[in-house]
């Protein structure tokens, strides 16, 4: 068997916190795509997505410890909104630091030779050509020089006067995908100290 994955940091609780409470709020308003709770919808900034076959589970997760070990926690902030017309989703910028760059190209770097293609029965659920695409191109079109940490919101807009603090990031985790690549069932889970 295969599975689609994506390697995340869990926000820090008032960050997730915060994602979840504009998705409320957007839902509110007729403009949610997705609901994003805690259980299957978890708000996470992707580091790697990729697809895998099962067997090599045991290889992300000596690679993810070896990031924990190596790298500690992670320091994020927000510094804007990103509204995406073409998807009509908007996102939490997240500030890219030389410790957040380190540990996507880290993961990358070490997850790409297990990649292989996606298909959609390596998903939870049915997902787009758009979802595909995005998995098996990730390393070459969203990695490295393009890597964008966000926040997907699930919904059309949002807006708030103030972010919160910044804070730190002390879980790395895998997920199985579901639709729109969102985290559906976590696989495998490591604390950053």
């Amino acid at each position: 068997m295969a599975l689609a994955i994506g390697v995340v940091l869990i926000p820090p609780d008032a960050l997730r916190d915060f994602s979840i409470s504009l998705n409320e709020l957007a839902w509110k308003n007729g403009k949610g795509i997705r609901h994003l709770n805690m259980q299957e919808n978890l708000p996470h900034i992707s580091l790697a997505l990729g697809s895998i076959d099962e067997k090599d589970l045991s290889a992300v997760q000596d690679l993810i410890g070896q990031a924990a070990r190596s790298t500690g926690s992670i320091l994020v902030s927000v510094d804007k909104f990103k509204y995406q017309r073409e998807k009509k989703e908007s996102s939490l910028c997240i500030q890219n630091s030389p410790e957040l760059q380190r540990l996507h190209e880290f993961l990358v770097t070490g997850l790409k030779p297990l990649f292989i293609r996606p298909v959609q029965e390596m998903f939870l659920e049915p997902v787009s050509e758009h979802a595909l695409s995005v998995v098996e191109r990730y390393a070459d079109d969203y990695a490295f020089e393009n890597y964008w940490p966000h926040i997907t919101l699930q919904c059309c807009e949002a807006e708030a006067e103030r972010f919160p603090e910044k804070q730190r990031c002390k879980e790395l985790a895998v997920f199985h995908l579901g639709s729109g690549c969102t985290c559906k069932k976590k696989l495998l889970s490591i604390a950053l100290s």
